[in-house]
């Protein structure tokens, strides 16, 4: 049987609970991160990676007429927890329950926001200085947390330039997912379209300013097993893409945990190992794997 490679991974984790705006991991095994604990015990080899934001700020506060009104005036259109309610190391018990479920954990920003528009992307502006400052304040206070992390990053809301990409490599970050695309057809050369660099390729990880890229190339809410099946013909690694929490004030992820996401991974999977030598990874696993490929 073909080997595959595979990865799920989710975006968004921190410790807010559904008593704020919304459940995104604060609940554990009673919210919806339940979802992937019982993919866990179908698939006891899984691995799952979340990218953790480690002093979650943003939350949406405006709407309708005031929310177009202040975006005209280039004012802020969110408001932000102003009293660091999500700080990972104010978390320690749920970090402490965290590290015991073996997830493989990886940076996601350190505030998931930014003063200007969109204010989810908060790499978007940032200089070099500005990007090294968050990104160890990021380390410091996941260490602080005793989280157990590894160094890769997804930036918020698809937000990066040069001086983010060059603060990474300055830092030794190895592995980064900077180019999402889950609607391209896939063939042999296929490469990312939707978002991203345009020369990345959707089906494997690539080198990118001395970073191994690792596509997302399948989303969770689809349940587009013909679309694996093609990843995995074509040689390549299938890297399921998903967030934490599917509702959070205005804002609203389609592939966010939820029964309908659980059954979706857990249908296309059963098809796969029917079909396929699955072998489930972590991006860790797979960047150092690729590293080695490239350098040959």
């Amino acid at each position: 049987m073909k080997k595959v490679y595979f990865n799920l991974n989710f975006d968004d984790l921190h410790p807010e609970t559904s008593n704020h705006i919304s459940d995104s991991g604060g609940d554990k095994e009673k919210g919806v991160l339940r979802w992937v604990l019982k993919l866990k015990e179908e698939f006891p080899k899984l691995k799952i990676t979340f990218y953790a934001t480690p002093n979650w700020r943003y939350y949406s506060g405006f709407n309708g007429i005031k929310y177009y009104l202040r975006k005209f005036l280039k004012m802020k259109t969110v408001k932000v927890w102003e009293d660091e309610p999500f700080r990972l190391d104010k978390h320690k018990d749920w970090v402490k329950w965290l590290n015991k479920q073996k997830f493989e954990i990886a940076i996601h920003g350190l505030y998931h926001f930014q003063e200007e528009n969109p204010q989810g992307a908060e790499f978007t502006s940032l200089n070099y200085a500005e990007c090294i400052f968050r990104l160890k304040t990021a380390i410091k206070i996941m260490k602080n947390a005793k989280l157990k992390f590894v160094m890769g990053f997804r930036p918020p809301g698809w937000g990066f330039n040069n001086n983010l990409l060059n603060s990474l490599k300055d830092l030794n970050f190895k592995f980064i997912g900077i180019s999402a695309d889950v609607i391209t057809p896939i063939t042999k050369n296929a490469l990312v379209k939707e978002t991203g660099f345009k020369n990345v390729s959707l089906l494997e990880p690539s080198l990118v300013n001395n970073l191994i890229n690792i596509p997302q190339n399948w989303d969770v809410i689809k349940n587009d097993y013909k679309r694996m099946e093609e990843i995995a013909e074509n040689n390549g690694v299938i890297s399921a893409k998903g967030h934490v929490f599917r509702n959070y004030g205005n804002d609203f992820n389609e592939n966010g945990l939820c029964e309908k996401v659980y059954e979706n991974i857990r249908e296309s999977l059963n098809k796969l190992l029917e079909n396929y030598n699955v072998k489930f990874v972590t991006n860790s696993f797979i960047a150092e794997k690729w590293r080695k490929k490239l350098r040959k």
